[in-house]
């Protein structure tokens, strides 16, 4: 019976610690000014397209937001400010806040082959911070858009904080299943061994 009890608690303790605790990036944190790119486990800052992409994201000047610009919240702008998971994550949520809507700015969220998983535009953020809940798995990427292409202007945005969850440490379901067919196997042979 001891025997059956140790083999249960273990196989309950290999599958939960598949399960990674949530990681939350708080930028209000950092001082102003400073670039983010790979300081946090798991996941890559970085900028693309528009007006300025050169460079990493950068925190704005007592805004505690990482903004689409690589001064410290200051034009030029980046049309996309980019998250990118070491390993497909569960992105749990994350807060925005955008200097007026535009009617084009939206997030993009996307698996490790470039599918698109979920898409949106985010009016709610205009002006004010606003907490988007999104809790999707498979993530590879998500873009923050600004919605204004290169040569068209500048469109300042940021985001505060970003939870998110490594996917990558879960069992999948064939090893489970292979670790427990073994678990019973090497149970039997116990209840065998101490029933002869």
């Amino acid at each position: 019976m001891k025997m059956l009890r140790f083999l249960s608690i273990a196989i309950l303790l290999i599958v939960v610690s598949g399960v990674v605790a949530a990681e939350t990036i708080d930028f209000s944190t950092l001082p102003a000014d400073t670039a983010v790119t790979n300081q946090y486990p798991g996941v890559v800052f970085s900028l693309a397209g528009g007006n300025d992409s050169s460079g990493s994201p950068t925190t704005g000047n007592g805004s505690g937001l990482l903004t689409n610009t690589n001064s410290g919240g200051n034009y030029p702008t980046a049309e996309f400010l980019i998250a990118t998971f070491t390993t497909p994550a569960t992105v749990n949520s994350f807060t925005f806040y955008d200097s007026g809507f535009n009617g084009a700015n939206s997030y993009t969220l996307y698996n490790s082959t470039g599918g698109v998983i979920a898409t949106a535009l985010m009016p709610e953020a205009s002006y004010s911070l606003y907490t988007y809940t999104l809790n999707l798995s498979g993530v590879s990427e998500i873009s923050w858009s600004n919605g204004v292409s290169a040569g068209n202007g500048d469109w300042w945005q940021g985001v505060q904080n970003l939870s998110f969850n490594e996917t990558s440490a879960t069992p999948e379901p064939g090893t489970c299943l292979m670790f427990g067919t073994g678990a019973l196997g090497l149970l039997g042979a116990v209840r065998r061994r101490f029933s002869m």
